[in-house]
């Protein structure tokens, strides 16, 4: 989802992306707010921010998939003032609160996807601030850490206040990590009036099922050290957007608010969003109605016969799908006249599976 310079008067909230072949959200520029953010086993980054972004998050998550990872690199933040670094304004300033960020990892020693590398890479001038999250299970192979601070603006930046992670667990093997020699960023995050917890591995934040790629549980059990620890005193905080919150991370232990509208595992289930479509879709010229019957025979090999009937004409579409939603065939694709309707469609150069129309 990329939004180019979108104001605060539009309202983000409760949105999924799942699969995406860059980022999963992507903010260049504008103020714009949101809240319950899903990114699904994304190739890129989860949480892209530059060219000025300065609006608000709270409550996000990131599952990633072990096995896939973009040759750019991935990272769960990602954040920039602009590609060159410079100190135009108006300055990347995004505030993101509460937001667990599950990287491949489950334990230490898992192998994963090359191309991993940070759960928050901070570079180029940025003035990202990080509240109140869960940074769990990131490192990757080669020069990974949890947290990277890229460059003299962003290390300077952290070290006047104006780059800001306070009351973020980070869990696993990950550190904290500057390519500035002269700033000690593993200091920094320690700080004690900062808040942050190093926790040497991932069941130590003591999440119910947080690396589970279909079925995740993203919140806290008993005695977890999520469950306190957040703090809402510092003024980029106070704003009425934040809701406060005791918790670290996007979950407190009894809520659930990812429950009724997402979908962990969207590539093998059908939902009713064309029926939906059709609805909204009746308008003149379009059938109000239509009776699709059963193919005959199923299974079949090679060819099997579709039937349908329209009680008006109307323009006519019939489309073939394999089991990740990719469309494989169009088998009509016109206006017709009512009646009733027979498609012979022959599968002999497709692989042996189950279809949809």
């Amino acid at each position: 989802m990329t939004l180019g310079g979108v104001g605060s008067g539009t309202v983000i909230d409760y949105v999924q992306v799942s699969y995406s072949g860059d980022d999963g959200f992507e903010f260049f520029g504008g103020t714009v707010n949101a809240q319950h953010l899903i990114s699904l086993r994304t190739l890129d980054d989860d949480f892209d921010t530059d060219f000025g972004y300065s609006g608000k998050v709270q409550y996000a998550v990131c599952l990633r998939d072990p096995n896939a990872a973009d040759q750019s690199t991935s990272q769960g933040f990602e954040s920039d003032n602009d590609a060159g670094g410079t100190p135009s304004r108006p300055k990347t300033s995004a505030i993101f609160s509460n937001v667990t960020l599950v990287g491949p990892k489950a334990n230490n020693s898992d192998a994963v996807n090359s191309f991993y590398r940070r759960a928050t890479h901070l570079r180029r001038n940025t003035e990202f601030s990080f509240y109140n999250g869960i940074v769990m299970g990131w490192v990757g192979t080669g020069a990974g850490s949890g947290i990277y601070i890229d460059g003299d603006s962003a290390a300077s930046n952290a070290a006047s206040n104006k780059l800001q992670i306070r009351n973020v667990i980070l869990a696993g093997k990950d550190t904290v990590t500057s390519s500035v020699a002269s700033f000690n960023a593993l200091a920094w995050f320690n700080t004690p009036s900062f808040g942050n917890t190093r926790l040497i591995n991932s069941a130590d934040v003591m999440l119910a099922n947080p690396f589970n790629l279909t079925n995740p549980d993203f919140r806290p059990l008993s005695g977890s050290p999520a469950l306190s620890g957040a703090d809402f005193t510092n003024p980029r905080l106070t704003d009425a957007f934040f809701t406060s919150t005791t918790f670290r991370g996007a979950f407190g232990s009894g809520e659930r608010w990812d429950l009724g509208w997402t979908n962990y595992n969207p590539q093998f289930s059908i939902n009713s969003i064309l029926s939906d479509v059709k609805v909204k879709q009746n308008t003149a010229g379009i059938p109000t109605k239509y009776m699709l019957e059963q193919n005959y025979p199923n299974p079949f090999n090679p060819a099997t016969q579709i039937k349908y009937a329209l009680p008006k004409a109307g323009r006519v579409t019939l489309k073939l799908y394999d089991l990740t939603g990719r469309e494989v065939a169009t088998l009509v694709d016109q206006f017709q006249t009512a009646g009733e309707f027979t498609v012979t469609f022959n599968a002999a150069g497709l692989s042996t599976g189950i279809y949809f129309y």
